[in-house]
């Protein structure tokens, strides 16, 4: 899967809260949002105790795969004390995938680019309006598609242009950290002349055919300007695209290696626990 992500990104992010050209944005409220046994579209995790509390909100990935791995992130950051919300911008439109492969230049859906934008910011409104929320302490993880997204979310021109309030910190895995010409345009895109709104860590493997030898964020961790925020790169040796999902370690109908490499996924999940504990402390 080669995914037109960034160029996408850009439109999507800079489209703000604007109403789309054939589909608003998702609703987040009491009739739209609802614990994981519930028939609403949008699921909440919650942690115990009473209190504000720290919170993440979860992209996924450019399917409505059937795999359980941002569920099994919202049951973890739960855990640890965090409100999680798993952002869900396909099943409640019926829109099986956004992801483009290679050569398929094709439009893949009907899903206008500003309501996912609109989206991302209306889910951000509302985790920060919750009473069990700190507003201050709101982080975004994101795989694939997700990851790519918030790699430009963590830039500060970007931010300022969608006049939105950035991540505390942000969780990037499996994503693509060049911008392309889109993204350069308005401040974001591979790291280049761009400062850093949010801490951010960036998973990758090593052997991701998306990204080899993950050039694309050694390039982004070397260029961008870290602005006082904390950047860590993570390079799994041996791990392919996805490689910390649950999806089965095999050779996609677009010719590329994706799936779990269970020692890197393991090794994952410290290195986010250690990042939250430092970006995420009160």
């Amino acid at each position: 899967m080669t995914h037109k992500i960034i160029g996408l990104l850009v439109t999507l992010l800079l489209a703000g809260c604007a109403t789309a050209d054939r589909k608003t944005s998702l609703t987040f409220d009491e009739t739209t949002v609802g614990a994981a046994t519930d028939a609403k579209p949008q699921k909440l995790y919650l942690p115990a105790g009473t209190g504000r509390h720290a919170a993440v909100l979860i992209l996924s990935k450019c399917w409505a795969s059937d795999d359980t791995y941002e569920e099994d992130w919202a049951k973890r950051f739960a855990s640890w004390g965090y409100v999680a919300l798993v952002l869900d911008s396909l099943r409640p439109r019926g829109v099986p995938t956004t992801c483009s492969f290679r050569g398929d230049h094709s439009r893949r859906s009907n899903l206008p680019a500003a309501a996912q934008a609109g989206d991302l910011v209306a889910a951000m409104a509302y985790l920060r309006s919750r009473p069990d929320v700190d507003p201050d302490r709101l982080m975004g993880l994101g795989i694939d598609r997700g990851a790519s997204v918030l790699i430009q979310a963590a830039q500060l021109r970007v931010v300022e242009t969608i006049h939105i309030k950035p991540f505390r910190a942000i969780v990037a895995s499996s994503g693509d950290c060049d911008g392309g010409d889109e993204g350069r345009r308005f401040g974001g895109g591979g790291g280049d002349n761009a400062q850093l709104a949010s801490d951010i860590l960036i998973m990758v493997g090593d052997h991701d055919d998306l990204d080899p030898d993950a050039k694309s964020c050694r390039h982004f961790s070397d260029v961008v300007d870290r602005n006082g925020h904390d950047l860590r790169l993570r390079i799994y040796v041996g791990a392919y695209h996805l490689f910390d999902t649950p999806i089965p370690l095999h050779l996609s109908g677009d010719g590329n290696m994706i799936g779990r490499n269970s020692a890197a996924a393991s090794r994952s999940i410290e290195d986010v626990r250690s990042f939250v504990n430092s970006a995420m402390a009160p």
